[in-house]
C-alpha cells in the first residue's frame, strides 16, 4: 500500500504527539516537513531502522548540497531530536554534522561627523526630526523602539534640552539630551 503524508501511520503518530505536546502549528507543518525528507533522504527507510550517523549525514547534506541557512539546519535538527526522542523514545549521541555557517554581518555606523551632516541638513523647520535622529545617535536607542515606544518629548528650547519618556516592557525609562544646534 502507498502512503501519502496524510495518511502514513508513522506521521499520523508524529502529529498525534506533536499536538499532545501542543507545539504550534507551524511548527508542526515545519517538523513534519524536515522528517520527511530525512525519511525520503534514506531512501525511504523507516526512522527506527537508522541512527546517529544517519541523521549526520542528512544535516551535512542541507548545508553542503541543500546550502540552507544555519537557522534551518537548526529547526531540522530540531525536528530529527524531537523524532528519536519524543516519538521513537531513543537518545542520539554525538552528532557531528556539518554545520551551516552563519553570515558576518557588520554593523552600519555613522561617524559624528556623517551625523553632524544630517542633522545640519534638516533645516529648523524639521525640528522635530532633528530631534529623533539626535536621540538615536546620541541614546542609541533603536529605530524601532524610536518609532513604535517614542511617548512624549518635552522640549525646554533656551536650555536646549529635551526630556523623552519610552514606553518600552512596562517601564517608563526618561532619558535626557542635549538638542541639535539649530543656526
Amino acid at each position: 500500500m502507498v502512503y501519502s503524508k496524510e495518511t502514513s501511520p508513522f506521521l499520523i503518530q508524529v502529529r498525534k504527539v506533536i499536538r499532545t505536546k501542543r507545539l504550534s502549528y507551524s511548527t508542526e507543518k515545519s517538523y513534519l516537513h524536515y522528517i520527511v525528507d530525512y525519511i525520503h533522504f534514506n531512501h525511504k527507510k523507516h526512522p527506527k531502522e537508522l541512527g546517529e550517523i544517519d541523521v549526520q549525514n542528512y544535516l551535512s547534506h542541507l548545508a553542503l548540497e541543500g546550502q540552507v541557512a544555519a537557522s534551518t539546519q537548526n529547526v531540522a535538527l530540531c525536528a530529527l531530536l524531537f523524532l528519536y526522542q519524543q516519538v521513537l523514545g531513543r537518545e542520539l549521541a554525538n552528532i557531528d554534522a556539518v554545520r551551516a555557517k552563519r553570515p558576518k554581518r557588520l554593523p552600519v555606523v555613522f561617524s559624528k561627523a556623517e551625523v553632524q551632516r544630517i542633522l545640519t541638513a534638516l533645516k529648523a523647520e524639521h525640528l522635530v526630526y532633528q530631534i529623533i535622529i539626535a536621540l538615536l545617535y546620541g541614546t542609541v536607542i533603536r529605530l524601532l523602539l524610536a518609532c513604535i515606544c517614542l511617548r512624549y518629548v518635552l522640549l525646554h528650547i533656551p536650555r536646549k534640552r529635551a526630556l523623552v519618556s519610552l514606553l518600552k516592557f512596562g517601564k517608563l525609562p526618561v532619558i535626557r539630551c542635549n538638542l541639535p544646534a539649530t543656526e
